[in-house]
């Protein structure tokens, strides 16, 4: 089993994954130590919740991080989002298309496991026609200082919080918010030849995730988690923040702050 840390000390830390040639690398994140704490630290957050990984779905070390779903991503997306520098995240649906069909100088695909699994994004879409998911969507608008749709829109980086509703989370500010069309999304992927799997009613709030070989965007089950879901993250090598010195002082500051 992965020891647990509350340091917060990951300054070796590297991403296993596949590079992209303009330099990105894609990987998932694996129960080491990093993973570990970002594990330990949402089980906390959101125990007693449906968010909290049961024993059955926690990874054994050294394994991917597995039972991907969209509140989960967004809750590892805060947690390394406050590891500053280390670089590392999720990706947003528009990533998930752009790196879809990319490959590295060796053909890999620079996606691991892209046919066999599913991986959430940080993203989620909304819709002008009411559906499923109405009270988080009407959630988010407010976030977003909305009151009504023109047109489909992605939201990418909401944050979560625990709440006491069947869910057991609601959605919450962060300052990692963007937004874009939905129009957009779909031109992108036929540029990429992605194929995209839509529902015909286009409504409500649905999940933007990369479901095997496409991405899906008709899924409105927000919680479900499967064993082939993957938390999949992108960091950028080149970034001179990835420097070991660097992250290594930033932990430092980090560790310093868990002990206070």
């Amino acid at each position: 089993m992965a020891s647990k840390t509350k340091t917060g000390d990951f300054s070796s830390y590297r991403l296993e994954g596949n590079p992209v040639e303009t330099t990105p690398i894609i990987g998932n994140l694996i129960n080491n130590e990093l993973g570990a704490y970002i594990l330990e630290r949402l089980n906390s957050k959101f125990k007693g919740t449906r968010l909290a990984y049961p024993p059955n779905e926690m990874p054994q070390e050294g394994q991917p991080i597995k039972f991907s779903n969209f509140p989960r991503i967004l809750d590892i997306n805060q947690e390394l989002r406050q590891l500053p520098d280390i670089n590392i995240r999720p990706l947003t649906a528009r990533e998930a298309v752009t790196y879809f069909n990319a490959k590295t100088k060796e053909g890999k695909l620079v996606i691991p496991e892209r046919d066999k699994t599913y991986a959430d994004t940080i993203s989620v879409l909304i819709a002008p026609k009411e559906g499923r998911n109405e009270a988080h969507e009407n959630r988010i608008m407010g976030i977003l200082g909305i009151s009504r749709l023109e047109e489909p829109l992605v939201v990418n980086g909401l944050g979560v919080a625990p709440a006491d509703n069947g869910d057991g989370f609601i959605f919450e500010e962060t300052d990692g918010i963007t937004t874009e069309p939905y129009q957009a999304i779909l031109e992108l992927a036929k540029s990429k030849g992605v194929a995209v799997r839509q529902s015909l009613e286009q409504s409500g709030l649905r999940r933007l995730f990369r479901n095997q070989g496409r991405l899906s965007a008709r899924d409105d089950r927000l919680l479900i988690a499967k064993g082939s879901g993957r938390v999949q993250v992108i960091q950028d090598p080149k970034d001179p923040r990835t420097d070991l010195e660097l992250v290594d002082r930033v932990l430092q500051e980090v560790r310093r702050g868990f002990t206070k």
